[in-house]
């Protein structure tokens, strides 16, 4: 796994999705064009209810490419990990918010 140490800070989604169209680029670019197009199909092919359901879909398929490992370059596959912990990061804070949103408050 990655050290983060090369953590990467999007400011939106739609700054996450570019970030995911580099990657489906590139991966077209060295031959895994069945990949690539995955990804592109998920980010703008199919209408989402929520982005958390697309960036699930996005999650088990750019883990699927780095545990497949097949031709891809070490700078690229550090870019799947670096999207897949930005994912991993959304839902934990996504999932720390609804967690305090439920916790009633404490009388004193």
């Amino acid at each position: 796994m990655s050290a983060r140490s090369e953590k990467r800070q999007f400011t939106s989604n739609a700054d996450f999705y570019t970030f995911i169209d580099t990657i489906a680029q590139r991966l077209c670019s060295g031959g895994l064009v069945q990949h690539g197009e995955r990804l592109n199909t998920l980010v703008h092919k199919v209408a989402w209810t929520t982005s958390t359901e697309l960036f699930g879909e996005l999650r088990i398929a750019l883990r699927k490419i780095r545990e497949e490992r097949t031709s891809v370059d070490a700078a690229l596959l550090s870019d799947i990990t670096v999207a897949i912990e930005a994912i991993d990061d959304a839902f934990a804070a996504s999932a720390c918010a609804s967690i305090q949103c439920r916790v009633p408050p404490q009388k004193a």
